[in-house]
């Protein structure tokens, strides 16, 4: 789904659909998914809580509603600040999987959104098709918006865009859960065969 900039949306909180209505602009795509400025309620700006899923809707030229299931992603540290909501085709593919995390280490670089201090380097404790955990050493609060390059086994170099939906202790390390966002069907392919041989690998590894 592409939305024009400027389109207007209209947001509801999926839980409660008898509620109010708030209303946004779309700013455009980015690299997590749709940009949205802050919805407003009786022209006042209401921030949403990250994770909050929606069901936004809006109006084609001829007149005919369109609707469609979302959540916030995060906020974009611009002036103003950017909601960024959830692309239609993520949301299906959140809810239609559960996605089975696999130990492993995987050296990456990852970027907050916004941060002027440059690229970090860690490495992966386990990957999914849908995201992964990272060893950070720092607390990040969830809905932060990042970008990450992993670096394959295969000398693949994968860049993905990502936010973060947990932050704690692992064992003796800081750690946060990555979703990733926006993936792209090549990416997503990629990461479901690597994910795939890494089941198997395991797997002959615990036989006796």
């Amino acid at each position: 789904m592409q939305l024009q900039p400027r389109t207007c949306l209209t947001l509801r909180l999926a839980d409660n659909p008898n509620g109010p209505t708030l209303l946004c602009y779309v700013i455009g795509p980015s690299r997590w998914g749709i940009s949205v400025t802050v919805p407003l309620l009786a022209q006042r700006p209401q921030p949403l809580e990250v994770s909050t899923k929606l069901v936004a809707g809006y109006t084609l030229k001829g007149g005919k509603p369109v609707e469609f299931a979302t959540y916030v992603l995060g906020y974009q540290q611009t002036e103003p600040p950017t909601m960024v909501l959830a692309q239609p085709a993520a949301v299906a593919e959140r809810d239609r999987r559960e996605f089975l995390r696999l130990p492993t280490k995987i050296d990456l670089e990852y970027l907050p959104e916004g941060s002027r201090w440059g690229n970090k380097t860690t490495h992966t404790v386990d990957i999914s098709v849908g995201g992964v955990c990272m060893v950070t050493g720092e607390d990040m609060p969830a809905g932060t918006l990042l970008t990450l390059t992993m670096h394959m086994p295969d000398d693949t170099d994968l860049a993905l865009a990502g936010r973060i939906t947990w932050s704690g202790m692992r064992g003796r390390h800081k750690c946060a859960g990555v979703e990733f966002c926006n993936v792209s069907r090549a990416h997503e392919n990629y990461l479901f065969r690597f994910v795939r041989e890494l089941e198997r690998s395991l797997r002959k590894m615990a036989q006796p």
